[in-house]
This record gives structure tokens, sequence and C-alpha cells, in this order.
């Protein structure tokens, strides 16, 4: 009887100690953490004011595309105008932010839309491997748990909502140079654990509601270094490597939105910012020179012997109603010819055509 008695405290105690550990502890990649960003209160004045139909969250990746405009970042806010602007997009990207630090913020208020957004997009865990910069880092295990908790944590606030997982982008190492300073050369550590923690969040996607994709080749070199025309400081993308970031998971994007892939001059013209003025001018531009070919004469020689005996052409001086066609009889051993001249208005242009036919 002591024995069982025995037996089942000893087991009692084993169980409770796995489910204290699975609980995740301070400093735990999966842990809220609270970062003390001022940006965060301005973003959720932001998300209840607004509906949203794409919602970009990350870490200062994901901010500088648009919303660093102060610097060398500024010419990024073409790629936000030209590709996510169009989608009523919210930039929920923050300045050295990892993954705790994220679901805080969305467990305190960046989840608060009236309306789901149709897609999130989500690039989160770089600064998590970061032994440089940070005190602590994690495994891509521990990454891996911290970047499920914040889909996890979507899905269950916004379940129409689609995640679109990408996968962490690749860092430079002590061997490679930056062309924009300040660089961001990372350890062995650091690149293997960005790799690993990458490859295992493609787990999260279950094709229906969660998706994962990689566009990692954009910033590499054949030989795996970084392509710095693309990835100026070895972290993050310059605005030409922004461009080719984002124009990689525009079909993936365009398909999860339901809408059509954006690219091409239309994608790169603001239509937003025509006005009533800008609009009157362009169509007073187009009328002028229209009303030029109105009455520029052309002159076209001939043979109308068959269509005049047809009826469609008569001799001598003729108008038509709603058209200028003047038809003048020159005789000829090789039949009748007539010079036709016209101004060049539509109903002109359609009665050429029928002459001619």
């Amino acid at each position: 009887m002591n024995r069982c008695k025995i037996r089942w405290v000893g087991t009692l105690f084993l169980t409770l100690a796995t489910l204290a550990a699975a609980e995740p502890q301070a400093g735990d990649a999966d842990f809220p953490t609270r970062n003390g960003n001022p940006r965060h209160e301005e973003k959720v004045v932001a998300v209840k004011a607004g509906n949203y139909d794409l919602v970009l969250i990350g870490d200062s990746i994901t901010h500088s595309l648009g919303e660093l405009n102060d610097g060398k970042y500024a010419p990024n806010q073409a790629v936000w105008n030209r590709h996510f602007a169009p989608r009523h997009a919210m930039n929920l990207g923050m300045n050295g932010q990892r993954t705790e630090e994220i679901l805080w913020n969305l467990q305190h208020g960046e989840l608060d839309f009236a309306k789901s957004p149709k897609v999130v997009m989500l690039l989160i865990g770089t600064n998590n491997c970061d032994d440089r910069n940070f005190a602590r880092v994690h495994t891509p295990e521990q990454i891996l748990a911290g970047t499920k908790a914040i889909v996890d944590l979507i899905r269950q606030r916004h379940p129409a909502t689609k995640i679109l997982v990408l996968r962490i982008f690749p860092r430079g190492g002590d061997n490679e140079k930056s062309v924009s300073p300040p660089a961001f050369n990372s350890s062995p550590q650091c690149i293997e654990t960005c790799r690993r923690a990458g490859e295992l969040t493609a787990k999260l996607a279950d094709g229906e509601h969660v998706f994962w994709l990689d566009v990692n080749h954009v910033f590499l070199r054949p030989d795996g270094t970084i392509n710095t025309d693309l990835m100026w400081d070895l972290l993050h993308p310059s605005p030409a490597g922004a461009e080719a970031w984002v124009r990689a998971v525009e079909p993936t994007l365009a398909r999860l939105m339901g809408d059509k892939v954006i690219s091409g001059y239309f994608a790169s013209f603001n239509f937003e910012r025509l006005n009533f003025v800008t609009i009157a001018a362009a169509c007073l531009f187009v009328l002028a020179n229209f009303s030029k070919s109105l009455t520029r004469p052309r002159r076209r020689s001939f043979d109308c012997s068959a269509v005049a005996s047809a009826g469609k052409v008569g001799t001598g001086p003729t108008r038509h109603v709603g058209m200028t066609a003047d038809f003048l009889c020159l005789s000829g051993s090789q039949g009748t010819r007539h010079r036709f001249r016209y101004g060049f208005t539509p109903l002109a242009f359609f009665a050429k055509k029928s002459l001619l036919r």
C-alpha cells in the first residue's frame, strides 16, 4: 500500500514537473515580453481606426519597407506605394523586435482589427539568433516555438485570415564585406541558427490557412554568399533588394489576396494622386490634338468605278450629313476615277473604310 502511494506521488510529481517545463518562461522565445517601443502605441491606434486587407508583421527588415523614410531606406517608400498601398496594407514591423516581443505587441492591441485582414505576412526570428547584439539567443527549436505562438494567436483572433510565413532571411558572415554602414556581420553560429530555424518554420504551413515561402535565393550569389547589391549591410535589403524580395513574394501574395500580380508600368503609377485638375488638363490636351486631325486635309486617289455603279459614290461635289466628303469626277479611258478629299472625323473614317472595301 505504501509502495503504491509512493509510486503515485512520484508519477504525479513528474507529471507536474513536465507540465511546468512545458509552460513558457520569462526569456523564452514564446513568452510574451514587453519592449516599450513607442511605435507600438501608434500602431494600436491605427489598427483600431482603419480597415486593412494586408498586414505585415516583423522586425526592422519589415519596418524598413516603407516606414523608415528619414535616411537611406527612403527609396523603399516607392516599393511600398507600388505593391502594398493599393492593397490597403498596414506595416507592423518594428526595429529590433524578436518573436517574444511581437507576441506581446499582438496580445496588446495590434490585432484589434474591426475587420479581419485577408492576409498577414510574417517575417520574424533573425534577432533571436543574433549573439552579437542580444544578451540571450534561442535555439532553432525555440524560435520555431515563438513563431508558432504568433501564428496560433493570429489564427485564434482572426480565423478567416490567411498567414504567409516567410523563411528567415540569410545573414552575412565575417568574411563578407558590407557596402552600406553599419555592417551586420554575423557569427557562424548565428548564421546556422537562422538557417535551421528558417527551415523548421516550414512545419507551420498547413496549405489551407497557413502558408510558407522561401525567397532567400533572391539575396544569395551562386556560391552562397550575400549579394550586397540586394542586401547591402549583410542583413537588411537595399532598395533594389526590397523590390526583388517583394517581386518574389508577389505571385503567392496575389493568390492569397485573391487579386492580380502587381507588375509593370501601372504598378508604379500612383492613381491616388490624380485629381480633377489633372484629369481635365489631360482631356483638354487630347481634344486639342484630336481637333487638329479633324481639320487636316487628306487626299487619296482610287478607282471607284465599281463602287460608283453601286451608288456609293456620285459624280460632282457631294456633301454627306455628319461628315465632310467632297467628290470630284474625273473622266478617263480606264474608267471613272474620283479624288476623295475628306476631313478626318470618326464617321469619315468608317466611310473611307466602306468605300475602299
